[in-house]
């Protein structure tokens, strides 16, 4: 008879925890009781488990900390957790599951959803909802220790907003891993990986981007309109577009390695770029330009399927640097003007492709090319107290009589320019020597 009772006892036992676990509600008190039971400034600990229910946090100042807490949408086409007019602090809570569409705000399938609020997140875990993992507008938002992933839509989407991202990992979003408009944006220790769209992405926002890895992205690592972007130590490297794509925006980049990107390196359209101490290598192109103006110094941009720099319709000033071993050309300028200093330019078919362009080249270093320098249609050469050293042909005009197919190079009083320059073993050092005025 004890037996039975025991038996009887344990099953009870089970069947209770069973219930306890998958339907929370039936045995002890929902979330949203807690949370409108909660006085102002309330800090409320979370007994571990896991909550069917969407939340709503309106007009309330508290901290919920719920380590061991999941938190998964029982409604549809809701957010898991709505938070409006208020401040509040998340901390090791996860937050998961939401289903549905979006029709409206407030009306979608989102992880969390803050409107006119302050929210804080600690060790917090953002998974698998419908749509976008976190929706902010008109709000502060700061993110420390966090995983958001495998959302449906954006990991995170802002609007009118600002935002800190400190040591966090979003990765494997359905589109963008962070899409910011007209707001303002500071990521700092942060990985973004693998997400279907951009790593970030922002339209008429300010972006500063520090220490921080963007990679594997299905198309750009940075992709950017009308943006402000400051960008220390990143890594940008494998994204199948471009490792940065900016449009209308103006770009300081500091110490970073922009690599094996499918594309580009860098592409910059109708934009500004200053660069410090980068390294741009192992893409089809390593810098695109289009109507734009560039300041490069100390960057090393190296092996790019085909060319080092292209740029349309720019500016293009070159510091202290070394562009080499680029496949095709290391620099091709059409219809722009470059200022080259101090640099080098190595190894490859053509080192600087001049098309329609104004060349200067100041105190540098042409060596082992095939072609040191090719001058194209109406195009104009300076160059000052250099070195042309081991090419085939140290520079030339685009002739059938210096090697090319076709003659492309138009009889135009445009001068070109050699003063106190060195040549040293090439096979032709000018060609034809008569076009070139000495000084």
């Amino acid at each position: 008879m004890l037996r039975k009772v025991i038996l009887l006892l344990s099953l009870l036992g089970i069947v209770l925890m069973i219930l306890f676990y998958f339907y929370p509600r039936t045995l002890r008190q929902n979330l949203q009781d807690i949370i409108d039971g909660a006085s102002l400034g309330a800090s409320l600990v979370i007994k571990p488990g896991i909550y069917r229910e969407n939340v709503r946090i309106v007009n309330k100042n508290l901290s919920l900390i719920g380590y061991g807490v999941t938190l998964r949408s029982a409604k549809e086409n809701v957010p898991v957790l709505l938070i409006k007019n208020s401040k509040v602090v998340l901390e090791g809570i996860r937050i998961e599951d939401a289903f549905g569409r979006c029709h409206s705000i407030e009306s979608c399938a989102s992880g969390i959803l803050i409107v006119n609020s302050e929210v804080h997140l600690n060790s917090v875990v953002i998974k698998g909802n419908a749509n976008v993992g976190i929706l902010s507008n008109n709000s502060t938002l700061r993110l420390r220790n966090c995983t958001i992933f495998r959302n449906s839509g954006d990991g995170i989407d802002i609007h009118n907003s600002y935002l800190e991202v400190i040591n966090t990992n979003i990765s494997e979003n359905g589109w963008h891993g962070l899409f910011a408009l007209n707001s303002k944006v500071t990521i700092t220790n942060t990985f973004l990986k693998n997400n279907k769209a951009n790593g970030i992405s922002s339209k008429n926002s300010t972006i500063d981007i520090r220490y921080t890895t963007l990679i594997e992205n299905r198309y750009d690592g940075l992709g950017v309109i009308h943006a402000d972007i400051d960008l220390i130590n990143a890594v940008i490297t494998g994204n199948y577009e471009n490792g940065i794509f900016a449009y209308g925006s103006k770009l300081k980049i500091r110490y970073a390695d922009i690599s094996k990107n499918k594309i580009n390196g860098v592409n910059i359209v109708s934009s500004t770029l200053e660069a410090l101490t980068i390294h741009v290598g192992k893409s089809q192109v390593g810098i695109t330009s289009r109507d734009s103006m560039l300041k490069l110094t100390c960057v090393n941009v190296t092996k790019n399927n085909k060319h080092g720099i292209f740029v349309l319709r720019s500016i293009l000033e070159i510091y202290d640097s070394r562009i080499s071993w680029n496949e095709e050309d290391n620099i091709y300028v059409l219809d722009s003007y470059l200022k080259f200093v101090n640099s080098s330019l190595k190894g490859s078919k053509v080192s600087v492709k001049a098309e329609n362009s104004d060349v200067q080249i100041l105190e540098s270093v042409i060596e082992g090319n095939d072609y040191g320098i090719v001058i194209m249609g109406n195009s104009a050469l300076k160059l000052v107290t250099s070195q042309v050293i081991k090419n085939k042909y140290g520079i030339a005009l685009h002739l059938k009589k210096c090697g090319f197919p076709w003659d492309y190079f138009h009889e135009t009083q445009r001068k070109l320019i050699i003063i106190k320059s060195e040549f040293t073993n090439n096979k032709i050092a000018l060609c034809p020597i008569e076009r070139f005025i000495k000084e």
